[in-house]
């Protein structure tokens, strides 16, 4: 898989889950946050993440699908997942057992890997640099 291919992936798996925590609040959240996901203070703050990862995720991949250069959105959602990750600590105790592992793992691979992406679309267009000027 090329580094574009996985980036496109990050987006649009970013911009599905975030629709489905927008059309979801309540199912998606009970597994994040028990039964305070029926409080609709607590799916609004839901949705609005949702709402967050679907912008977050189509801009990832407008840009792909232009032939622009997505690592700003890849940061961007990294840095998401990244303060998910310390919301959830701060709330580590008043969470549900298996939601805050969940919500854990999931935060610190969607985050790994938009770093990860990143990282590999910079490489790519270094290679693309050098091989330029071997020409």
């Amino acid at each position: 898989m090329t580094p574009r291919t996985a980036a496109l992936a990050i987006a649009l798996t970013r911009t599905a889950f975030g629709a489905a925590l927008l059309a979801a609040p309540r199912a998606l959240g009970h597994s994040w946050i028990g039964e305070d996901a029926d409080r609709p203070a607590a799916r609004a703050v839901i949705q609005a993440v949702g709402a967050r990862d679907i912008g977050i995720g189509a801009g990832g991949a407008i840009a792909l699908t232009r032939g622009g250069d997505p690592k700003a959105w890849l940061a961007a959602g990294a840095a998401a997942d990244v303060a998910d990750c310390m919301i959830t600590l701060g709330s580590f105790r008043h969470l549900p057992a298996r939601g805050r592992f969940v919500a854990l793992v999931f935060a610190v691979c969607a985050a790994y890997a938009s770093v990860r992406t990143a990282a590999a679309l910079s490489a790519a267009e270094q290679d693309r640099a050098a091989d330029a000027l071997v020409i």
